[in-house]
């Protein structure tokens, strides 16, 4: 990779860090702060001076659930969703159930699907949620 293209990738990574921290409405201070770093350095990060280190970036994943693939190629959404996550793995368990498919299918696709299923879980969980715990304790140590 030429020297060119190489700044032009660490100045864009640069922005995009940036463009986070705006969308956190965080000051540099306090965002370098949070990542473990100086306010200089991440001003050298931002205007690609400066490239990040793998344990900023490992940082940035764990604690503002940022999508590594949006940081590092400009893809995808800016943060993790880890309900989207979630249904990847499970998509991939239910390799011959086709109903689980189409409603992981469905989920996926509509936000009132989920703030609908995610609102009667919450119910759930409030009114039998020590029932449920107990339940899943009880399997996973393999009494019952």
């Amino acid at each position: 990779m030429n020297i060119e293209k190489n700044e032009n990738i660490v100045r864009k990574v640069g922005e995009r860090l940036k463009c986070i921290r705006e969308e956190l409405n965080l000051m540099q201070k306090d965002f370098a702060g949070e990542l473990g770093i100086s306010a200089p350095s991440l001003s050298e990060i931002e205007t690609g001076r400066n490239r990040p280190g793998i344990e900023l970036l490992v940082k940035l994943a764990e604690r503002f659930n940022v999508n590594l693939y949006y940081i590092l190629l400009g893809t995808g959404e800016m943060f993790a969703n880890p309900v989207m996550d979630y249904l990847l793995q499970a998509k991939d368990y239910a390799v011959n159930v086709k109903d689980v498919r189409k409603f992981l299918e469905i989920f996926s696709k509509s936000k009132e699907m989920q703030y609908y299923i995610l609102g009667e879980f919450h119910i759930k969980m409030m009114k039998d949620g020590c029932l449920i715990l107990e339940n899943i304790k009880k399997e996973e140590s393999g009494t019952e």
